[in-house]
């Protein structure tokens, strides 16, 4: 059993095969990524050290993301499971104190999700997968915003995702 599974971890097969080499699209996915997740934390009034945790977590896994993007990352992912699970778990806390609105909580999961995703950008899909959170994110920032505030940040949102 020992030996099949040093195989898997060995097999080339489990390699990508599609690897996405474009630098500027992910620098350019990064940032429409943070227009977003600043606007959803500025739209739903949360605490802004989660929005500068977050991005600055993202950065570090976009780049880790493009150096290990030829590699298996088998271990990553395992991480990135694990991780996932603590991010539920928050929300479920999160909606315990309201149970009957669970928006912030929710805002809350995805950009703990798109932040852990960033660690695993192989592939052009993958890449675009954080666009699509991205976009995700500002809707959930335009139906929580009080303040115009937003529109500057979607325009700059379109801007970098066009």
């Amino acid at each position: 059993m020992l030996k099949r599974w040093r195989n898997v971890l060995q097999h080339d097969g489990y390699r990508p095969t599609e690897i996405e080499d474009s630098f500027v699209l992910r620098v350019l996915s990064f940032l429409t990524v943070t227009v977003a997740i600043a606007a959803t934390v500025q739209a739903t009034e949360s605490d802004p050290v989660l929005g500068i945790i977050a991005t600055l977590l993202s950065g570090l896994g976009f780049w880790i993301s493009w150096q290990r993007r030829r590699a298996k990352n088998w271990w990553i992912k395992i991480i990135l499971a694990l991780a996932m699970f603590a991010a539920l778990a928050n929300f479920f806390y999160g909606i315990r104190d309201n149970p009957y609105d669970a928006r912030i909580p929710l805002a809350h999961l995805l950009i703990w999700l798109q932040t852990l995703h960033s660690y695993d950008l192989p592939r052009r899909k993958d890449v675009f997968y954080s666009l699509w959170v991205g976009l995700i994110l500002m809707a959930v920032a335009a139906t929580t915003s009080r303040s115009t505030l937003f529109g500057a940040y979607l325009a700059i949102y379109a801007l970098l995702a066009v």
